[in-house]
């Protein structure tokens, strides 16, 4: 059970961007960009919105994003 307040963090990495992807039975594709802080959903939505700069890299329904050596990286999440 959710406490009160609720954990917003629970579940994020800080530094860490998530992009996850869930296929409904009805054909329809709900998608989910967010981070630990505002600057790591940015970076997740930096990969959305540059699709084509990391497409090898979106593999599977998630996927976490982050900058190393100020690189924005993109790998499979557990």
């Amino acid at each position: 059970v959710m406490g009160n307040p609720v954990d917003c963090a629970a579940g994020f990495a800080p530094g860490e961007g998530r992009i996850e992807l869930w296929e409904h039975t009805n054909g329809n594709v709900a998608m989910l960009v967010a981070g630990y802080a505002a600057l790591d959903t940015r970076n997740a939505a930096q990969v959305v919105a540059n699709y084509a700069d990391y497409k090898g890299q979106l593999k599977g329904t998630k996927v976490v994003a982050k900058k190393v050596n100020n690189v924005l990286t993109v790998a499979a999440s557990g």
